[in-house]
């Protein structure tokens, strides 16, 4: 399977910010030539992800919700604020530590 530029460079963004997508409990990969699907048990949201390279542009889809991002940098950050960036999280990553 040859691997599109796009996604192999979503992969490296990934992969370069190994700390924050370790956060989201990141499981079940699957990779193609041009999509990545997995899981996540992040703080903010579990359930499925789907990224595809769509022309110009990624299609990330997170449960119903669907945003269109143009760079690597901006799928990790979107999905980093849908997953796990909450607006108190250090007090929100206490709390579950605690229980």
């Amino acid at each position: 399977m040859k691997l599109s530029n796009e996604i192999k460079m979503l992969l490296l963004s990934f992969l370069n910010d190994d700390i924050i997508v370790s956060s989201w409990g990141i499981y079940n990969i699957t990779i193609s030539s041009s999509s990545l699907k997995f899981k996540v048990n992040g703080l903010k949201y579990q359930g499925f992800v789907n990224i595809e390279y769509q022309d110009k542009y990624y299609l990330v889809v997170i449960g119903g919700r669907t945003f269109k991002v143009c760079t690597p940098e901006e799928v990790l950050k979107k999905m980093d604020d849908e997953i796990e960036q909450t607006k108190n999280y250090i007090c929100d990553l206490s709390k579950l530590v605690k229980d």
